[in-house]
Parts: structure tokens; C-alpha cells; sequence
């Protein structure tokens, strides 16, 4: 599946954060994730990474991700007004990598038979990001010879 990469003024943008957890026996874990939702250009935008964007009003922004009925899924931003960019595919090739390892170790048994296809299709997932990062930072020659304004 091929990206789309957008570019454009940043407006409209609203940023929910969700937060969930567990305790048991005294011990617990919390994550939090980030979705922001914005306009580029006219053109809705999706994203939700495990970390907060730094996406104001305004930033000349390009986003890269999979198109949908209801807009763009962003898998990955270049904020070009303050130089910050990111992905959320981090945490999803981790938990691969360490599916594929557990399923090679635990070879003799039936489990890797389930482990490695998941594991491989999250470090996929994961890698999708990545790969729509490399495209958003991506600087063409054009680009490249405009003076910076900041």
C-alpha cells in the first residue's frame, strides 16, 4: 500500500489524550495515548502516537499515512515551523521483534506457529510508521534552496 503525503498550514486542530491502566497487588501500569485531529490545507488529518505532537495553529506541517473514508490516517508528521517530527511505530516493532524472538526460542512447540505471523505483522505495523517518516522528512532540491524564514 503506497503513502499519501500531504502538505500544508496546520488549523483546527484538537488533541485528546486517553489514559489507561491496571493494578494488581499493589502494582500497576499506566500508557497514555495522543490523538489529534486537524485540518491541512482544508484536509482532514488523524494521528495517534503514543507521544504527544507539536502541532499549533498555523505550523506549515507534511504528514505521511494511508488514506480513509474519513480523512488521512497519519502515520508520521515534519512540523517545518519548528523542526520537530515523529512517528508511533516505535512500541509496535519492539513488541515484533520480541514476538519473532520468543516464537524462534519456543521453536519446538506448537505456540510459534501463532507467534512469528503476529509477530512479523506488528513489526509490520511498526515499520509502516517508519517508512511514512522517511517520506515526510524527505527534502527536495526545490525546498532545499529556499532560505529558512525562521
Amino acid at each position: 500500500m503506497a503513502f499519501i503525503k500531504l502538505e500544508g498550514t496546520a488549523s483546527k486542530i484538537r488533541t485528546d489524550t486517553s489514559v489507561s491502566g491496571s493494578i494488581s497487588r499493589g502494582k500497576g501500569s499506566v500508557s497514555s495515548t495522543t490523538t489529534m485531529n486537524f485540518l491541512l490545507d482544508g484536509k482532514a488529518v488523524y494521528a495517534q502516537f503514543g507521544e504527544s505532537m507539536s502541532i499549533n495553529e498555523g505550523d506549515r506541517v507534511i504528514v505521511a499515512g494511508a488514506q480513509k473514508s474519513n480523512g488521512l490516517n497519519a502515520l508520521a508528521y515534519n512540523n517545518l515551523t519548528n523542526g520537530t517530527y515523529g512517528e508511533g511505530g516505535r512500541l509496535a516493532r519492539l513488541v515484533g521483534y520480541a514476538l519473532i524472538g520468543l516464537g524462534i526460542v519456543l521453536g519446538l512447540l506448537v505456540l510459534p506457529l501463532l507467534l512469528i505471523p503476529i509477530g512479523i505483522w506488528v513489526w509490520w505495523t511498526g515499520q509502516r510508521a517508519k517508512n511514512a517518516l522517511a517520506i515526510c522528512r524527505q527534502v527536495t532540491t526545490a525546498e532545499a534552496a529556499v532560505p529558512s524564514t525562521l
